[in-house]
């Protein structure tokens, strides 16, 4: 849901100017670890996609083109936003991407070639040590804790996220309905 344009959350008509609002939330994620407009659930992330005030971290060291490419992505406007006359042909002409040789691309050899015994070979990938951190059996979890999630009953374990992961959120309204304001 941090990948959905304004556009669909509103639930009117769209075209694949959608993949270029996700193309810029995917862009942002790979730089700074998280989605720009992530809230605490659903209501929030939504509110803050559609209020679309995008702010970069202050200590955000990318280049001015890179962070232009972003922001023309990230646009509320799905009319405005680069990729909405000429498609891909828009996004390879901004000067971010100025170096690429595109054609050469699809031509190069890539750096590694992992081997693989099966489509499920995981052995290219480092395990990870935060796998399980975070998650509590339905057995830990305390009376209050069952009540609130009765509805996932059936359901062997419970994610929380750590709270580095959830974005601040800024108080601010909104005028979407069905969209709460964000608590603070």
């Amino acid at each position: 849901e941090e990948y959905v344009a304004p556009e669909v959350i509103l639930g009117r008509s769209y075209s694949s100017v959608v993949d270029w609002w996700s193309f810029g939330i995917l862009l942002y994620k790979m730089l700074f670890g998280v989605t720009p407009f992530r809230g605490y659930d659903r209501n929030d992330t939504f509110g803050h996609i559609l209020n679309g005030k995008l702010s970069f971290p202050n200590s955000a060291n990318i280049s001015a083109d890179l962070k232009d490419l972003i922001k023309r992505l990230i646009t509320l406007d799905p009319k405005k936003r680069l990729g909405a006359k000429h498609g891909a042909s828009d996004i390879k002409a901004h000067p971010f991407f100025k170096s690429f040789k595109w054609p050469l691309i699809l031509n190069q050899n890539p750096p590694i070639k992992p081997t693989m015994s099966n489509p499920f070979d995981t052995r290219n990938f480092p395990p990870s040590e935060d796998d399980d951190e975070g998650i509590k059996s339905v057995e830990e979890l305390t009376e209050s804790e069952i009540n609130a999630t009765a509805v996932f009953s059936q359901f062997t374990q419970i994610i929380r996220l750590p709270p580095n992961l959830v974005f601040p959120l800024k108080k601010e309204a909104t005028n979407v309905k069905g969209i709460r304001e964000p608590s603070s």
